[in-house]
């Protein structure tokens, strides 16, 4: 019954035999999308949620309920609708274990049951688009191992304790001014962002899981740039660390990180400073052409298995105002000694301006080169991407380039050189007239190109590169 797609068909589905009413009656997930009724009012949509929660009650009031999801779209006055809170008397009667309410940014009036903050039996809270009452919360639930509150207004201060307790996640909640996770604790993962009222600071206290963050992940501007600056120090344990639109100005200190595995930087623009994280093995940076000129810091890592990527676009309605071959040597500047660097982007002709403009190469160490495109490239006009990209790398092992559409990934391989001239290319899952094009371009510089088909480089790219993801 969980995989049906709506709660409708699990309702259908009771009909068919005594069996299968018995086992709707005690399937111990219940989950209520309005969105997949969409022809219902709100009012018809929680009054089905009650008849169906009716049936439930009656027939398993001693079962153990899995997860009770309830997700509306809708602007309510809940403050005065008590159906909502029979939702949660019921799964609370029941021992729920996972609890999400979604309300999608509605910041709906709504007093919470302070009964469910510190329930003994649930083991994961979600709460979405809410204005919460009362506006001081201590959680308190001693199995509770994930906590999300999004995009929730009116709360001011929340305590955490638990010993349980995993994952944190506060975002967009912009009254808040106070978040600690207090006693003893486990907590892996923590994302946080503010975005609290007329740029005022958060207090955010978590040193009592300094030890056990593996996982940090950062989304403000204001109280992010100051607080990973003064206590990167102590997270030693920290592994994946995401930075978005934050502005760093680390005055040349140095972000020393010894376990620090994966970084990813979205939108941040970064001033005079160092990375030192001799375990790093993936680097990430979003970029936006505005942002480029002032970006000085440099990545410091021993390991030979780091992938650095870099994501950017062009502003057709900002037009740089100066050389589209100036805005990637200083985008790659930091990274040109390393050997596998991917360069995503949306169109083919973000990148070609390589070819026309760049006076020198810039990527001399690169071994492996991956190209990431939103679009196709014109067959006719792949070999002048290539050659762009040969200007920018001169020596290459691999160059791949990977498209959304396309569902094998091509690749040119490069073998025999001498000097810095090649014998031999190997053209990887090319069409036909890629393969012509490509050829009569390379024929001039090498002996002998090869064809070759692997159906196991398969493609799966990210959906979209451009910035309109943040």
């Amino acid at each position: 019954m969980s995989f049906l797609p709506s709660p409708t068909d699990t309702t259908r589905i009771s009909v068919l035999s005594k069996y299968f009413n018995s086992i709707w009656r005690s399937f111990p997930i219940l989950a209520f999308r309005r969105s997949l009724l969409y022809r219902m009012t709100f009012s018809e949509f929680a009054n089905f949620v009650l008849k169906s929660i009716a049936g439930y009650k009656t027939s398993a009031t001693s079962t153990r309920l899995q997860k009770f999801s309830f997700e509306s779209h809708y602007s309510c006055l809940l403050a005065l609708d008590g159906r909502v809170d029979y939702m949660l008397n019921f799964a609370l009667q029941n021992k729920v274990q996972e609890l999400k309410l979604d309300f999608d940014r509605n910041y709906t009036y709504y007093r919470f049951p302070e009964a469910i903050f510190s329930a003994n039996q649930i083991i994961s809270l979600d709460l979405r688009g809410l204005r919460l009452e009362p506006p001081h919360i201590t959680l308190s639930c001693p199995a509770i191992e994930n906590f999300s509150l999004e995009d929730c207004h009116g709360l001011t201060s929340i305590i955490l304790r638990g010993t349980s307790l995993k994952q944190v996640k506060l975002v967009r909640c912009p009254d808040l001014r106070k978040f600690h996770i207090e006693g003893p604790t486990s907590v892996e993962h923590v994302t946080y962002g503010g975005h609290t009222k007329w740029l005022s600071k958060c207090e955010m206290n978590i040193a009592s899981c300094y030890k056990s963050i593996k996982v940090l992940e950062l989304i403000d501007e204001w109280t992010g740039r100051e607080w990973l600056e003064t206590h990167s120090c102590v997270l030693h344990n920290l592994e994946k660390l995401i930075v978005t639109r934050c502005n760093f100005r680390w005055n040349n200190a140095r972000l020393c990180l010894d376990k620090l595995k994966s970084v990813v930087l979205k939108d941040c623009d970064i001033e005079a400073g160092d990375i030192e994280a001799p375990n790093l093995v993936w680097f990430e940076y979003w970029s936006y052409t505005t942002k480029v000129d002032r970006r000085t810091f440099s990545i410091s890592s021993t390991s030979s298995l780091l992938n650095v990527k870099l994501l950017f676009n062009y502003d057709k309605y900002y037009p740089l105002d100066y050389p589209a071959s100036e805005y990637l040597e200083k985008l790659v500047r930091p990274f040109r000694n390393f050997q596998k660097i991917t360069l995503a982007c949306t169109t083919y002709q973000e990148l070609v301006g390589l070819y026309y403009e760049t006076a020198g190469s810039v990527l001399h160490a690169i071994k492996y080169l991956n190209i990431e495109l939103e679009e196709e490239i014109p067959t006719r006009e792949i070999w002048i991407l290539v050659d762009s990209m040969l200007l920018f790398a001169p020596r290459p092992s691999i160059i791949s380039i990977t498209t959304y559409d396309r569902p094998l990934i091509r690749s040119i391989k490069f073998a025999c050189w001498q000097g810095s001239n090649f014998k031999e290319v190997i053209l990887e899952n090319f069409d036909d007239t890629e393969n012509n094009v490509l050829a009569e371009y390379f024929c001039k510089t090498c002996k002998v190109v090869r064809f070759v088909k692997n159906i196991t480089a398969t493609n799966h790219p990210k959906k979209e590169y451009g910035l309109r993801e943040l």
